[in-house]
């Protein structure tokens, strides 16, 4: 199974652009297609999936990634949209779509990649049924840009309307993407640092709110914004989404959301001097900072946390036991802990169980899987765990991390863990050892 950082995922669209002077560009547009190639300059190993026709199939071809690295999950139409601009900086415009894709399942997704981060990409209510959100939800973290929640197409026009699950799936999501009017549709608030406070409160982890002056993100704990520093708007279609891109693809390379958001103002300035997607390096990037926003000192980046370790089991009576521990800070998991330098996942995973309980263990590394999540301190974390059975016997909690240790049936160890993805791990480790 080949890893990824980021599975982009939303409909490709035909554009129909007309400027304020009437002339006409025909083009393939898309949150994808913008967010992809700004992800890819940040440092994140991207893949694409776009939900298209398949007489559109040249649509993959606006995508500025290898062909191993994109895919079209077939529609029944291609979304199509005009754009009419009244204005040279494009903030006017009237848009309209006489086709919509049709939404994207759980069944359709590449079966062979796996992600840390889904980015939601969409354009309309619709894209993207609960079922995909559920399914979701414990696999990977999520991103969306709410657009495709609020967009509706109605008799061929596009208004907006508030999310009406709204209070239901923003829990879901780790980082939402906004602009300063649809964050107003979502909570009544024209003030961005106030509506980002209550997009938090209604469980999005972190909110990335865009605006024609600035860039901001909060985090639930700081405000940062960022101005931007755009020298002429030519290329300003695609804003919000290379933002984005921009943004998730540093978060998931290590960087904290304030350089992050540095990073991915500047990236969009530079994009809106010239039309088209981002087509420029992260060096292009830095030299743009350094030049428009002055020497950074601070250091902008660390390793994205990674850990391993081991769903641990043994068999009584005919019934499988899961190895559950009641850590010192509260939380109810499965052994695992911190990768050494250059210390390898198996030597992790065996270095770790015997640390916290005491056990040697035959390691299963036929079952390998990776899972993803937020930190308290918002840092993303990825975990891989493999399967383990035990070789000794004597259970010794580690004294300064591990409160107790138990044996549990399945059912009641999943109910025990309280970290979604640990319970995501138990799943696929047990579905694994009854299919052997």
């Amino acid at each position: 199974m080949k890893e990824y950082d980021i599975l982009i995922l939303g409909p490709a669209a035909l554009d129909v652009n007309i400027d304020y002077t009437g002339a006409e560009d025909r083009s393939v547009g898309g949150a994808v297609t913008y967010s992809v190639p700004a992800a890819r300059a940040a440092g994140a190993k991207v893949f694409a999936a776009v939900k298209a026709s398949e007489n559109d199939a040249f649509v993959l071809d606006s995508i500025t990634a290898p062909a191993e690295d994109k895919a079209i999950l077939p529609s029944s139409a291609t979304t199509l949209m005009r754009n009419e601009y009244f204005t040279a900086d494009r903030e006017r415009r009237n848009s309209s779509c006489a086709a919509q894709s049709d939404p994207i399942y759980p069944e359709e997704l590449p079966e062979d990649i796996d992600f840390t981060i889904c980015h939601l990409a969409g354009l309309l209510y619709g894209d993207f049924p609960p079922q995909l959100l559920e399914h979701l939800r414990g696999k990977c973290l999520i991103a969306a840009d709410v657009q495709g929640f609020l967009r509706c197409r109605e008799n061929g026009a596009l208004v907006f309307h508030d999310w009406p699950d709204k209070l239901k799936y923003l829990p879901y999501i780790d980082f939402l993407k906004t602009d300063a009017l649809e964050a107003e549709i979502l909570t009544g608030l024209t003030d961005r640092r106030q509506a980002a406070r209550q997009l938090y409160e209604w469980g999005a982890k972190e909110i990335l709110i865009s605006h024609n002056s600035e860039m901001l993100v909060y985090d639930g704990k700081e405000y940062y914004t960022c101005p931007v520093k755009a020298r002429n708007l030519s290329g300003r279609t695609g804003r919000g989404d290379t933002t984005t891109g921009a943004y998730l693809g540093k978060r998931i390379t290590g960087s904290s959301p304030k350089h992050a958001l540095l990073y991915a103002t500047a990236c969009v300035s530079l994009k809106m001097e010239t039309p088209g997607v981002f087509r420029g390096s992260a060096a292009d990037v830095e030299s743009y900072i350094e030049q428009f926003y002055g020497k950074q000192d601070d250091a902008r980046s660390s390793m994205p946390e990674k850990s391993c370790g081991a769903v641990v089991y043994k068999t009584e009576g005919g019934k499988r036991l899961y190895l559950i521990e009641h850590t010192k800070t509260g939380h109810t998991s499965i052994p695992k802990g911190h990768v050494e330098q250059d210390e390898v996942e198996e030597i992790t995973a065996l270095r770790e169980i015997k640390e916290e309980t005491s056990l040697d263990v035959y390691l299963d590394t036929a079952f390998r899987i990776p899972v993803h999540y937020r930190t308290r301190k918002g840092k993303i974390k990825t975990v891989v765990f493999f399967t383990a059975r035990p070789r000794s016997e004597e259970l010794v909690p580690q004294e300064t991390e591990i409160e107790s240790l138990e044996w549990l049936p399945y059912e009641e160890a999943l109910a025990a863990l309280d970290i979604p993805a640990h319970r995501r791990a138990l799943q696929m480790a047990e579905q694994h050892l009854a299919g052997k």
